[in-house]
């Protein structure tokens, strides 16, 4: 089967325009998952960074916490499913995202899934290690917006 030169063109055309259609339509996931986010400020750590998040609302929140060096990679992350009143702390749901990124600070990123970021509380915790009692001592904390 042979295609006309005018065929050739209206398919160039129709595969733009449907490649155009494409982009924006996953522009648009990329923004709005943007908008149901949460990130914290960046903070220098003592020892480690870590990132809370609670779920204060009625209904489950599915959340990636994400602990981001400052050049913005993702050095930890975490898929929660969170019920109503459960916090990232340790709980069966899913442990606290905690660690040492790179070059001596970070910052939290909390990308709701499944959910709406206003039932989200969110917070990044520097922890300092005492020798003494063998546990994370939080030196400061900044909340997340």
């Amino acid at each position: 089967m042979r295609i006309s030169k005018k065929q050739r063109v209206v398919l160039g055309l129709v595969m733009s325009l449907l490649g155009t259609v494409m982009n924006s339509s996953h522009a648009d996931e990329r923004e709005s998952s943007a908008s149901n986010a949460l990130f914290t400020p960046p903070l220098n750590y003592a020892n480690s960074l870590t990132c809370v998040v609670s779920n204060i609302g009625r209904s489950p929140v599915t959340v990636d916490v994400e602990l981001h060096d400052i050049d913005g990679a993702v050095a930890l992350s975490e898929r929660c499913v969170m019920p109503p009143g459960a916090t990232n702390f340790g709980g069966r749901q899913c442990g606290a995202v905690r660690g040492a990124p790179a070059f001596g600070g970070g910052y939290c990123a909390f990308r709701v899934l499944r959910g709406n970021k206003d039932n989200l509380r969110a917070a990044i915790q520097s922890d300092r290690y005492d020798p003494v009692s063998s546990t994370s001592v939080p030196v400061s904390a900044l909340n997340a917006h």
